[in-house]
């Protein structure tokens, strides 16, 4: 990355966090923590492109983390060329995405913006990855090992398989997705959160853009209010569940005929936005891009 001149300044000259003393609220009023959830085709990629090439011309710079390539094909059809204020970090190892947040910390300053793409995918590939670094398989080959051997178990035990008690007899095994409740998935959400997101939304001073793609809603998850800002759409957003805190803004994205809109009013006024702004519903941002359209909405409000 050729680092912008006024982004260069911006982080030389932020003031450094002194021991013992209070922290400089100020580096936090401008600043966006946003996800922006959506389906196939509802402008994700197409809005991190036009971010990029925004940022060539108002000299702000972007490093994004991706766990899916697609974007790739966005930048080049927005912007004609992969653009000098892009660092890319493609997530082919759960290293490299943690690289991608050190990175992001050492070249970023307010103004720019750090971009994780495709949130839901990095959830499930740090499973994957912490089953191969310590079971020595992905976490698919695990959990077939531990269904084979449940298997083995009722029969031994002369169950009917399909009764109540070969199912508790499986569930032994492969709850969890076949990890330990208490040991395995607590160094997951550690390598998840503390070492990916938490630290770059908490010790970060830039904004930050996360996306995610929509699944649909079971019905165990609707009986029970898992997700009660989500029960309007039926759907939620695919990856940890605590991303939906973790950020200050929720958006989602979809196309209408021809056009991209974004909402922050989910539905019956329910929605996350931050401070005092009001949720709005079916912003047109063909053209703009989600978070210049964003931006500006708010600016004129």
């Amino acid at each position: 990355m050729t680092a912008s001149k006024s982004a260069r300044e911006r982080k030389t000259n932020k003031k450094e966090t002194v021991p013992n003393q209070p922290d400089d609220l100020s580096l936090d009023l401008d600043r966006e923590v946003i996800l922006n959830a959506g389906g196939p085709g509802s402008g994700k990629s197409y809005s991190v492109a036009k971010l990029i090439q925004d940022g060539v011309e108002q000299e702000f710079n972007v490093v994004v983390i991706d766990r899916d390539r697609g974007l790739v094909k966005a930048i080049k059809e927005v912007s004609g060329e992969i653009p000098d204020n892009l660092d890319y970090f493609l997530g082919k190892t759960w290293g490299r995405i943690e690289a991608g947040v050190i990175h992001a910390m050492k070249v970023l300053g307010p103004g720019d913006w750090l971009v994780f793409e495709m949130i839901g995918s990095m959830w499930d590939f740090v499973q994957t990855q912490y089953a191969e670094m310590v079971y020595g398989d992905d976490l698919a080959a695990h959990i077939l090992d531990l269904r084979i051997d449940a298997e083995t178990r009722v029969q031994e035990a002369g169950y009917d398989v399909k009764s109540g008690e070969a199912g508790k007899e499986r569930a032994k095994s492969t709850g969890y997705s076949g990890l330990d409740g208490r040991q395995d998935w607590s160094l997951i959400k550690r390598m998840h959160n503390a070492n990916v997101f938490d630290k770059a939304i908490l010790e970060g001073d830039f904004n930050i853009l996360s996306t995610t793609s929509l699944k649909p809603m079971d019905k165990d998850e609707m009986d029970k209010n898992k997700w009660p800002m989500w029960n309007g759409l039926s759907k939620r957003p695919e990856g940890e569940k605590g991303q939906v805190h973790r950020h200050d803004t929720i958006i989602v994205t979809d196309k209408k005929n021809d056009e991209y809109i974004w909402r922050t009013d989910l539905s019956g006024g329910r929605g996350k936005e931050r401070g005092l702004r009001d949720l709005a519903r079916d912003v047109d941002f063909t053209g703009m891009g989600l978070v210049a359209s964003y931006l500006e909405y708010h600016a004129d409000a």
